[in-house]
């Protein structure tokens, strides 16, 4: 009798815990799709399995698309779409199945597919959505020699290196002719100088936004047995083409072994780099984050739900600050630093449960709405 009144206590005592980490009610999104897959050796089990892990990456895209601003606006958007595929199976909480059917050897299924849109939104910041709101920024890699090395350094292999795996995680990189290459030592100086004028000169020469500007260095560390050894050593700085600011700085080493000097220190060169890429891709999109700030006007609201309001406010993703400019009358002025649009703002502020309010306008850096 003892065993099962603690059982019946035990059992009472876990219904009654929170759930920890419930997922919102607006990180949740809820859509029909149809998936479809080709009935191969008259296999139709296989076939519907596959159609409808289709359907539950069509979901996901869906999300995507409603999420960035559109297709035509965002450059590479089908490298985002792809990165995002290979995780899909983690924003789908589930689905459920409506209709199946077949038309000329395809299955097709009707699904009803949640998706968690929350994790959507900040696996897209991480795969570059906020560099993209930047304006997607041209870029330029220059990497000379060190002006005080005696050798030839293949810096061009390293450049090119760099210039790859910028390109590969979707960035826009633009090539200089030969005559601006014969000035890049003295781009370089410039950049550790904070003189603007030649970085100017070429962002009106090629459009370019960003440079990227390297220097490299090698030294000869021993030979052994016929193979010979280097280390080499390159800082690339990031510098804004149009006012010279130095955005990050990053310094490497590695070391590469050959049987020539020559391929040695070409070898640490393209290892150094591809640190480097590492870096820069880590790097790069929180410092050309661009932060908007927007005016949120707020009428018929009492201070108790004004802090309430901050508070919804300051959990939103991608919301940095909340500020309180004035409160009186039961008026209040806000401004949200956040990397949202005003739109998308609006969007979180409209599916808050804590207490209605109805937005009466909205404008690219003001929301005006009224506590219900």
């Amino acid at each position: 009798m003892k065993k099962i009144f603690y059982s019946i206590c035990c059992l009472i005592i876990l219904c009654a815990l929170p759930v920890v980490g419930q997922e919102t009610v607006e990180d949740i999104i809820e859509l029909q799709v149809i998936g479809e897959a080709l009935i191969i050796n008259d296999n139709l089990p296989v076939a519907k399995e596959l159609a409808i892990s289709d359907g539950l990456n069509k979901a996901v895209e869906q999300t995507v698309g409603a999420l960035v601003y559109s297709e035509t606006q965002v450059e590479n958007y089908q490298l985002i779409k792809d990165s995002i595929r290979l995780r899909s199976a983690g924003y789908v909480t589930g689905y459920e199945e409506i209709k199946t059917w077949t038309e000329q050897e395809i299955v097709k299924v009707l699904l009803t597919v949640t998706v968690r849109k929350g994790s959507i939104l900040k696996d897209l910041d991480e795969l570059g959505f906020i560099l993209r709101r930047a304006g997607d920024p041209r870029i330029m890699v220059l990497v000379s020699e060190n002006t005080l090395s005696k050798k030839r350094i293949p810096v061009r292999s390293g450049e090119t290196e760099i210039i790859n795996g910028l390109v590969q995680a979707g960035y826009k990189l633009l090539n200089c002719n030969e005559t601006s290459r014969a000035q890049i030592n003295e781009t370089y100086l410039l950049a550790t100088r904070r003189e603007p004028k030649l970085f100017q000169r070429l962002a009106a020469e090629y459009g370019v936004d960003l440079l990227v500007l390297g220097q490299a260095s090698t030294v000869l560390l021993g030979s052994y047995q016929g193979l010979i050894s280097c280390r080499a050593l390159m800082e690339t700085k990031v510098v804004k083409a149009n006012t010279g600011e130095i955005l990050t700085v990053h310094e490497e080493q590695d070391t590469g072994v050959d049987l020539t000097e020559i391929t040695a220190s070409e070898k640490a060169l393209l290892k150094v780099a591809k640190k480097l890429v590492a870096s820069l891709l880590e790097d790069l999109p929180s410092k050309l984050a661009v932060v908007n700030v927007i005016t949120l006007d707020i009428e018929n609201i009492s201070y108790a739900d004004l802090l309430l309001a901050q508070k919804n406010l300051q959990e939103i993703h991608l919301v940095s600050r909340v500020n309180l400019r004035e409160f009186a009358s039961k008026k209040a002025t806000l401004t949200v630093e956040t990397t949202l649009l005003a739109s998308q703002l609006a969007g979180y502020i409209a599916q808050w449960q804590a207490f209605s309010v109805e937005i009466t306008r909205v404008s690219m850096d003001k929301i005006e709405l009224v506590r219900k």
